[in-house]
């Protein structure tokens, strides 16, 4: 009986390594740019007759690691986003700020002390239909969507959808855990 215990214990073990490492090459390819004319970013907020603006906010909590009353956050790498359209990549970055909200996960995911990050990037574009991917090296996780922007503003809001334990709190994400995936919603349509 302890031998197919440990049996289970190691292929357990296994699949859970694995599946970390799923998507590794599909992360490091979000970051490979093969072109460089599908979007140029926009510094002004408004769009330019007959193009798309893509205002993309992504907010997200994190810690790295934490000792007593110090919280670590990641800086060697930093905690990054890449979106890749159509071929072209860019890297997101932010500068975390401390946050602490009270401690109810069952209400709030992102409950308790972490690092919040402010993702935030406008780009100008073609409009029509684009093929997009976004990746959070670092968290293992990668989103591929086909989106379609209008001419004028479009809204690309990127959500955190928190992994859950396995024990008695399944039902409730808790950011401390980690990402499992993200969801979209363009000009508040869910993707």
């Amino acid at each position: 009986m302890k031998t197919v215990a440990k049996i289970v214990v190691v292929m357990a073990a296994m699949v859970s390594i694995s599946g970390c490492a799923g998507n590794g090459s599909a992360v490091i390819k979000a970051g490979v740019s093969t072109r460089q004319d599908v979007f140029r970013e926009a510094s002004d907020s408004t769009a330019i007759a007959g193009k798309a603006l893509l205002k993309i906010d992504f907010p997200v909590k994190n810690t790295k690691a934490r000792i007593a009353t110090t919280y670590f956050k990641h800086s060697d790498p930093s905690y990054t986003v890449t979106i890749n359209i159509d071929g072209q990549a860019i890297v997101l970055k932010d500068e975390p700020v401390l946050e602490d909200l009270p401690w109810d996960f069952k209400d709030n995911p992102e409950a308790g002390t972490g690092w919040k990050y402010a993702f935030k990037k406008e780009l100008l574009l073609e409009p029509g239909k684009h093929h997009m991917t976004i990746a959070v090296p670092l968290s293992d996780v990668i989103l591929v969507k086909d989106i379609t922007l209008h001419a004028g503003t479009n809204i690309l809001k990127v959500t955190p959808d928190y992994r859950t334990s396995g024990m008695r709190d399944r039902n409730y994400p808790k950011f401390n855990l980690g990402l499992n995936t993200l969801k979209l919603e363009l000009n508040n349509q869910e993707l």
